[in-house]
């Protein structure tokens, strides 16, 4: 019976102390995104927007996209839509990443659903050998093949400004 005491004793303590442990081993940390709550840096953007740069920094928690690559997601679609899900765009452009039917990134139906359309804007970036290491309007481009491969750099700072609002970093584990 003691020897069933000191082991329970044992393990209490051992569950106690393990997060202690974990943290100091330089494990890994995570990030999910925010609870919704006001931030001096979603002033200025409309509801659709902070709902649709929520949605990108979600997806991307999800799939554990490095955080460069949800700026970029969200400096493509500050860009091409400024955040917003457009019923329309240049040529058959759609949505917020405004892909195009067209050119094989789904039907219209699809296009229209912001979530399928980051899916597939983050499916894309991971099939980029170096993604990680090109400048984000190089990313960007890669992914979207606009007319205009420049334009996406002027976004970094607002882009950048979201995602972090958006993001909460999670204990080391």
């Amino acid at each position: 019976m003691r020897a069933l005491f000191v082991t329970a004793i044992a393990v209490l303590f051992a569950f106690l102390i393990s997060p202690l442990v974990r943290a100091d081993a330089g494990g890994e940390c995570t990030t999910a995104p925010a609870p919704a709550v006001s931030s001096p840096v979603l002033k200025g953007w409309s509801d659709e927007q902070v709902s649709n740069a929520r949605l990108i920094v979600t997806i991307g928690a999800e799939r554990k996209i490095p955080s460069e690559g949800v700026v970029i997601a969200v400096a493509t679609a500050l860009q091409e839509s400024s955040l917003r899900n457009l019923r329309g765009g240049d040529r058959d452009s759609i949505g917020l990443f405004q892909q195009r039917p067209s050119q094989g990134w789904g039907t219209p139906r699809q296009l229209s659903d912001p979530a399928y359309q980051t899916r597939k804007f983050y499916d894309k970036l991971l099939k980029i050998d170096g993604w990680q290491g090109m400048r984000l309007t190089e990313a960007a481009q890669a992914v979207q093949i606009s007319a205009f491969p420049d334009a996406y750099e002027k976004h970094t700072p607002a882009a950048t400004s979201l995602v972090e609002a958006l993001t909460i970093t999670a204990p080391c584990v």
